[in-house]
């Protein structure tokens, strides 16, 4: 949060949305055996699944904006 700066409380969440999904879906946590948190909380086919559906939704949200 503090490596960037937002103009607008939409610009923040939308950032932090961004950082939440690369911390719980993409970055390997060294803590976790390499593993993501989603891939430690719902396995390693669900996380992906979930990962989709994530995408998917924001996708929408960004086109019906």
């Amino acid at each position: 949060i503090y490596l960037e700066e937002f103009e607008t409380v939409s610009e923040l969440l939308s950032g932090l949305k961004k950082y939440f999904e690369f911390y719980d879906f993409e970055r390997p946590h060294p803590s976790l055996l390499g593993k993501t948190p989603a891939e430690i909380y719902w396995g390693r086919e669900v996380a992906g699944r979930q990962h989709e559906l994530y995408n998917e939704k924001q996708t929408k949200v960004h086109l019906n904006s």
